[in-house]
């Protein structure tokens, strides 16, 4: 049994033959590590900071369940990393006998682990500067190809642009030999660092830990991670700054950030071609950066989200005309925080930015799903047309529309089969979770949904028996199954707009499937990039007579946004459909 700082006490399950005396020395060496733990005031807020963004990034709410049990396991993974780290005393080695060696996998390429592809050049690599009591976010230009070593170069070879942040001495002697992501972990390996250059006098250890947490904050941050990097001297090893020992990972989850709200590029006056690149750091969630035109028109905008609290790196590249611009960065209140200047001369050479192809395409057959709606309506989305089983089973699921209510979501489908002129669908079990309690008038109406379902992928009005384990039953403990449940007319209603693809779509070629309101020949889709707003790819997809289109292709890992336009037709109004998906 040991006693923690706060009172609580722990135990641990030992051996039948325990060694009392290592028991009783464990004991007071974990005791008396424990009462130098000091954690700053705003650890743990900065921590819940980051569990809460990890909680907001975009997960795929359809067709995938297992996102709560990794959320969980990334909390978890996450307090006990600073648990760890705050017992040991920040970013230096842990506990290990002194002629121990760790052994270190040697790094290799691999793809990044966040958000961004290889083809897919990013703005701005957030960089962290040292400062007087903690680290300050600053951020430097991105160039194509992507390669996460630039964040690293930048912070050694470019001047800082916030004020308060300090400058190595000798950056120049500091040379990145690689920067790869393996196993969960960043690997830093440099090809030769300053070895001469160290802190001096009171608070010098704290200092150099301060800088070299600098390099581990922006190698991490290359990669969209957050936690323990290894730093290498050329595969080894090393000290840095005459005192951080290299032999452990680094990470210090106790440093202070701060987040000044901030405009980064471009520079006052600047001269620049468009695409533009531009960046700031918000100073909270719905801070706005904002390019206006000489005549005060917003012709770009980005706004800071929830994902880190509000607290990360706004970034974009407009395609913009030339003449003379403002860039200005605004509270959510609408205060301005900083406003500067500048000049688009020209586009850059074409040569400079990917062309837009028109990637070959895959048709995909559609089918529509029915679900409860307002008012005794059934709301139909397309779906891709697989089998009459998916096609049954895709009642069950989350539909897109929030008009539409879900009453076959707590019933466990079996089999579907083709049977005397019916469609026999058995289920294995029912949850008895419904939107309301019906009576037989509202069950009779809900079981239409299922009914249309089925009668739309077969082509003909088509009855459909109900089974529960293969014997009748009252479906939603309401409406008898004895006999088939026949086909009913109702008033229906389309579900317009994109019901494909997902925030993580399933593994293979990418499917687009989405219907319009009024019938159209075709339409026009972009796959568009996230980070610069500039076209990927596009083509066009024709519409089917009832209105709803489908086609798959296949693109590289990445994160990118689908635009789909029908144009104008008639009296027809020209209608836009957006998601935003990332393939991984």
């Amino acid at each position: 049994m040991a006693s923690t700082p706060c009172g609580t006490s722990w135990e641990f399950p030992m051996r039948l033959d325990q060694d009392p005396r290592l028991i009783s020395a464990l004991q007071k060496a974990m005791d008396a590590e424990a009462e130098q733990v000091q954690p700053s005031p705003g650890a743990w807020d900065r921590l819940q900071e980051r569990l809460v963004a990890e909680r907001l990034r975009p997960v795929r709410t359809r067709w995938k369940t297992g996102w709560p049990v990794a959320l969980a396991g990334v909390s978890v993974a996450l307090v006990v990393v600073a648990l760890v780290l705050l017992t040991l005393g920040g970013p230096q080695r842990a506990a290990v006998p002194a002629d121990t060696v760790s052994a270190f996998p040697s790094p290799v390429s691999t793809a990044p682990s966040g958000r961004y592809r290889p083809s897919q050049p990013r703005v701005a690599w957030t960089i962290y500067r040292p400062g007087t009591d903690g680290l300050l976010v600053d951020a430097a230009r991105a160039s194509a190809p992507y390669d996460p070593v630039q964040a690293v170069e930048s912070l050694f070879e470019q001047a800082p642009t916030v004020p308060g942040a300090v400058s190595f001495p000798r950056n120049g002697a500091n040379r990145v030999k690689s920067l790869t992501y393996l196993d969960g972990t960043v690997h830093l390996d440099m090809a030769s660092v300053d070895d001469q250059t160290r802190p001096r006098g009171p608070g010098a250890d704290a200092q150099a830990r301060l800088w070299v947490e600098s390099w581990v904050r922006t190698a991490d941050e290359a990669f969209d991670s957050f936690g323990p990097v290894v730093i290498t001297l050329n595969g080894s090893p090393t000290t840095l700054y005459g005192s951080v020992d290299t032999t452990q990972p680094l990470f210090d989850p106790r440093v202070e950030i701060a987040y000044t709200g901030s405009i980064f590029f471009p520079g006052p006056s600047e001269r620049v071609t468009s695409p533009v690149g531009i960046a700031a750091m918000p100073g909270a969630v719905g801070d706005q950066l904002v390019v206006t035109g000489r005549d005060g028109r917003t012709v770009a905008s980005l706004k800071a989200d929830a994902a880190g609290g509000g607290r990360t790196v706004l970034s974009s590249a407009p395609e913009l005309d030339p003449g003379d611009y403002t860039l200005t960065l605004r509270s959510r209140s609408g205060q301005v925080q900083e406003q500067r200047s500048f000049t688009v001369t020209g586009s850059a050479p074409s040569g400079a930015r990917s062309p837009v192809t028109d990637p070959p395409t895959t048709p995909v057959a559609t089918t529509l799903v029915y679900f409860p709606g307002p008012k005794d309506t059934l709301l139909a989305e397309p779906r891709p047309k697989t089998t009459l089983l998916e096609a049954v089973a895709a009642v069950g699921r989350e539909p897109s529309s929030n008009d539409a209510s879900w009453p076959f979501g707590s019933l466990t489908l079996s089999s579907v089969a083709e049977q005397d002129g019916a469609v026999l669908v058995d289920y294995a079990g029912d949850d008895k979770i419904r939107p309301t309690d019906p009576d037989a008038a509202k069950a009779a109406f809900w079981a239409q949904s299922l009914v249309h379902t089925v009668s739309a992928y077969v082509g003909r009005p088509v009855p459909v028996q109900v089974t529960l384990r293969g014997k009748s039953f009252l479906l939603f403990d309401a409406l008898d199954s004895t006999e088939p449940i026949p086909f009913r007319p109702l008033d229906e209603r389309l579900t317009d707009g994109l019901t494909l693809p997902d925030a993580v779509p399933a593994p293979g070629p990418l499917q687009v499937v989405g219907a319009l309101d009024q019938r159209r020949d075709d339409v026009t889709w972009y796959v568009i990039d996230t980070i610069t707003e500039e076209t990927l790819y596009q083509g066009t997809a024709p519409v089917a007579a009832d209105h709803s289109y489908g086609f798959s292709l296949v693109l590289p890992p990445g994160t990118y946004k689908i635009r789909v336009d029908a144009a104008r037709r008639g009296a027809a109004p020209a209608q836009t459909a957006t998601a935003g998906f990332e393939i991984v």
